[in-house]
């Protein structure tokens, strides 16, 4: 499974990232969902209108995922809570898959080689290895404040 981390204002990357995923439909083994927060930063929900058109395009499509985060968070990374949110709840609703990934939604994944290479990984190392690929940021993070940023 890839989450994309989506901004629930920009329909047009979602559809780019359909676009692009449609190469790769009969080659890759990997679902794609668009992840969006719940909320946005100021704990209001999202403005009808987009609610509206979030909820046609997901009625259309099927490949967009809710997580308890909130959008558009200052000074912290737009897509902190998502993100965390994310990689706490797909194991337990989306059960199934042998392995979960991220991407922002102007990141183009290969999607075939995605699936061909996390397949090389389960045959080398099994299906209990715990790997991550990608590039990790460091910060240090206030535990219990809704991953506000220490000093932020």
């Amino acid at each position: 499974l890839l989450g994309v981390m989506s901004n629930p204002v920009k329909p047009a990357m979602r559809a780019q990232q359909r676009k692009w995923a449609g190469h790769f439909q009969h080659a890759a083994n990997v679902d794609v969902r668009f992840v969006l927060g719940t909320t946005f930063f100021n704990n209001t929900q999202r403005p009808p209108p987009e609610w509206d058109e979030l909820k046609a395009e997901e009625k259309e499509h099927k490949d967009i995922i809710f997580v308890e985060g909130r959008e558009k968070l200052p000074h912290v990374g737009v897509v902190t809570e998502k993100s965390a949110s994310f990689w706490l709840s797909r194991g337990a609703e989306s059960p199934g898959y042998e392995w979960y990934c991220k991407c922002d939604d102007d990141t183009l994944v290969h999607l075939s080689r995605l699936g061909e290479t996390l397949a090389n990984v389960t045959r080398s190392l099994g299906r209990t290895a715990h790997v991550y690929f990608g590039h990790l940021k460091w910060r240090g993070w206030e535990a219990g404040h809704r991953f506000q940023a220490c000093g932020g």
